[in-house]
């Protein structure tokens, strides 16, 4: 891709949707992670997710970090039960630590879990589920490993 090996061109923005006749999947994986503006190829999405700093992040999803850093917005139990729909399903996946050391998610579950149909408790929601996913990936891949040695499929 020329623009990458510009000198000239410091950063790339992918506008979506591109036309029909374009892959954007092709062009997001041909984006240089270092000239990647909005966190768009798949280097960048992962390191992302890593929390590796030298990435750049979705401009959107920054730009609301941001507007809740200067409203003061802390994550620790602050969706709160006025914020939830009578009978609804809740998957906290926030993990926070207080200032006392207990462990507590985004939503303030004391106070929600009379409300929703469904919530997921922080700890001991979400995150043991994570676990036997993680598991189920690596027996996953020992069977891959031994029926096609170098070969990965999804």
């Amino acid at each position: 891709c020329k623009i990458n090996k510009d000198p000239e061109v410091h950063g790339i923005l992918l506008f979506q949707p591109l036309p029909e006749q374009l892959d954007v999947e092709k062009i997001r994986q041909m984006i240089d992670p270092a000239k990647d503006m909005d966190g768009m190829s798949p280097v960048n999405l992962a390191k992302i997710f890593e929390g590796d700093r030298t990435a750049y992040a979705p401009c959107t999803s920054e730009a609301v970090m941001h507007i809740m850093n200067h409203y003061g917005i802390e994550r620790a139990n602050h969706i709160t039960a006025d914020m939830i729909a009578e009978g609804a399903v809740v998957a906290d996946v926030g993990i926070n630590v207080l200032e006392d050391g207990t462990l507590c998610g985004d939503v303030d579950y004391e106070n929600v879990r009379e409300k929703v149909s469904h919530i997921t408790p922080v700890p001991g929601g979400v995150g043991n589920v994570t676990t036997s996913v993680l598991a189920s990936h690596v027996l996953r891949a020992a069977r891959i490993g031994q029926n096609e040695p170098g070969q990965r499929r999804g």
